[in-house]
């Protein structure tokens, strides 16, 4: 059997198309960012996309902790670790129908969210959190980079392994998600601006009993609205709707093991039964700066025992996690309305995830080492 993937990047080329035109009138000049014509997917990146999909969730760290390892030891396993193509093992096939199809799933959350990040939007949620329909609707939703000062942006994410996958049948698939679950809602309103873009991605990899030469084996395909202005994308000032960046700091909090901040969280978005107590966090300094993760001296619920992957746990850089908490305090201490924009910093990310495991919004992977300091969260006193 193949070494478990944990090393290796593999590279999957990218292809895109045009789905079709809003029925509503977008008076805006957002400019979409160019699609990649290849993607980068390392392991510990991925595996990190991975969980913060899953943590978007509002279900519980135990159940969060339990996709991701799930998610984590699956995926080494189906992937090889010798080769920079994104071609399943042969293994996979001897895993049943619908655990496979959930592991496709996993995947293609993951590698839409490492497309999106590549494209330079920030943020995240549940698209479900913004937008009330009975229709089917994409999956998460996506605000800064090019979507700043204009709206916001969907984005349905697919995943398949079957003998069926090709570029074909890829491209088809993804264009009958995006006019399904994305392109009727461009133009619509939400509490977090409108919405001025819609995307469907997809990763498929096709299952090894029916390969024939020549490879690819593993496709990625966007399919996106198309643009109704053309210039230079806006650029990322670090301006978050505020819907969207509590949602987002909701599940890289819990990845960190901050307890406290997401019930502070949960507070302020109407679940005033959580109390409200500080939170404290071990200090770890890494070549790329400080990073914060809640601190094993904290008290805590056993069910965020476990968010961590091999040999890494989650943490989020200090200056952003500062500028979030200072904000958060001061929401939750009112009586001002809760604003509806943020300005947090961007974390950037020129090189992509080839020699560092930071994000733009600051969540990153940090190595088990020891704490160079604590310091202390608390809703009435902000950081200290």
């Amino acid at each position: 059997m193949a070494a478990p993937w944990s090393t290796i990047t593999k590279d999957v080329g990218v292809t895109d198309s045009w789905g079709t035109a809003p029925t509503r009138a977008l008076s805006t000049a957002f400019v979409p960012p160019a699609v990649p014509s290849s993607l980068s997917v390392p392991p510990l990146p991925l595996f990190a996309a991975i969980a913060r999909m899953q943590a978007l969730r509002t279900t519980s760290p135990a159940i969060i902790a339990a996709l991701l390892r799930a998610a984590t030891a699956l995926t080494e396993a189906v992937f090889d670790d010798a080769t920079a193509d994104l071609d399943l093992l042969s293994d996979v096939e001897m895993i049943e129908q619908t655990a496979r199809t959930a592991l496709a799933g996993s995947l293609g959350a993951g590698v839409c969210d490492l497309c999106m990040v590549a494209m330079g939007y920030t943020w995240h949620d549940h698209a479900s959190r913004l937008v009330v329909t009975k229709r089917p609707l994409a999956d998460f939703v996506y605000d800064g980079g090019a979507a700043t000062g204009h709206g916001v942006v969907l984005a349905e994410a697919k995943g398949s392994f079957a003998k069926t996958v090709d570029a074909t049948s890829v491209r088809r698939s993804c264009e009958a998600a995006y006019a399904r679950q994305a392109g009727d809602y461009v133009g619509q309103s939400t509490a977090a601006g409108t919405i001025v873009h819609g995307y469907a991605i997809k990763a498929g990899c096709q299952l090894t009993s029916v390969r024939t030469p020549p490879p690819p084996y593993a496709f990625l395909h966007v399919t996106q609205t198309p643009p109704t202005a053309h210039g230079v994308p806006s650029a990322n000032v670090g301006t978050a709707s505020t819907a969207i960046a509590l949602g987002n700091y909701r599940a890289a909090f819990m990845l960190a093991g901050a307890s406290a901040v997401v019930q502070s969280i949960d507070a302020l978005r109407g679940d005033r039964q959580r109390e409200l107590v500080p939170q404290l966090f071990d200090v770890i300094s890494t070549p790329r700066g400080q990073f914060l993760t809640g601190s094993s001296a904290a008290p805590r619920s056993w069910e965020y025992r476990d968010m961590q992957i091999p040999g890494h746990r989650f943490g989020i850089r200090l200056d952003v996690a500062a500028s979030f908490l200072n904000e958060l305090s001061r929401m939750l201490a009112g009586p001002a309305p809760v604003p509806k924009t943020l300005q947090l910093p961007v974390v950037p990310t020129p090189n992509g995830f080839e020699n560092d495991y930071v994000f733009p919004d600051g969540f990153s992977l940090l190595p088990f080492t020891s704490p160079s300091g604590s310091r202390l969260w608390s809703a009435i006193g902000g950081m200290t």
